[in-house]
């Protein structure tokens, strides 16, 4: 058994040499490099063996599987690569979308965002990192009724970064109202803390750049939101 694996290891070996062989010669009949240009490459030998390296690594590393995510939260789970499909203008490294892969909450995480009405959301590539944002929302019957508003941990940027790629990726609102507004920890020039809605188109409005009407406004109950 033990000899088996060694010579199909051997064999495998012995494969990847042949591509790379073929991939140079097709590098070097394509790119009809001067004299000089072979000196450059030769120069940055170190640069070289690094990315061919790190390349390979990335080609054969091990895809992850949303399969469980995905049977859990269905469309509430927004992965990086269907950002960088709906969204074109964003992309992703090699590395930032391991680094995502391999942080994705666990089984039980993933159920508790399912039973508590949560998105699971890949950050932006600035901040690779899993969102998870409420889609609860509580409904203001009057203006005297107290507004039991928990301050989102959640910053005015994350949030609109949620809501816009939740909207491109599926179509739909993340929160279903249009007359009301989402609280976030960002504080402004007054240290006070920044609220945000959608208008009837679904653009995104800070609280210093609209008026709302307040006898039936809208209020998101943010309980329990927070950032992998």
């Amino acid at each position: 058994m033990i000899m088996s694996e060694s010579l199909t290891t051997s064999k495998q070996k012995k494969h990847l040499g042949n591509m790379v062989a073929t991939t140079l010669t097709r590098f070097c009949n394509e790119t009809n490099l001067d004299f000089d240009g072979y000196q450059r490459l030769f120069k940055r030998r170190g640069e070289f063996n690094d990315g061919f390296i790190a390349l390979l690594n990335r080609l054969s590393a091990k895809l992850h599987d949303y399969t469980l995510a995905r049977a859990i939260l269905g469309g509430d789970l927004i992965t990086p690569e269907e950002i960088m499909t709906a969204r074109p203008d964003i992309v992703y490294s090699d590395e930032q979308i391991i680094k995502l892969a391999e942080t994705i909450p666990n089984e039980e995480t993933l159920r508790w965002c399912k039973a508590n009405s949560h998105a699971v959301i890949a950050g932006p590539p600035e901040s690779p990192m899993w969102i998870l944002i409420s889609k609860k929302e509580y409904v203001r019957r009057n203006w005297n009724e107290s507004v039991p508003i928990v301050i989102y941990t959640l910053s005015v940027d994350q949030v609109s970064w949620c809501i816009n790629t939740f909207f491109k990726v599926h179509h739909v609102r993340l929160f279903p109202f249009e007359n009301g507004f989402v609280q976030t920890s960002t504080l402004n020039e007054e240290g006070t803390q920044i609220s945000i809605c959608c208008d009837i188109g679904g653009n995104i409005l800070k609280s210093s750049d609209y008026w709302v009407s307040y006898q039936n406004a809208r209020f998101m109950q943010v309980t329990g939101a927070r950032t992998i």
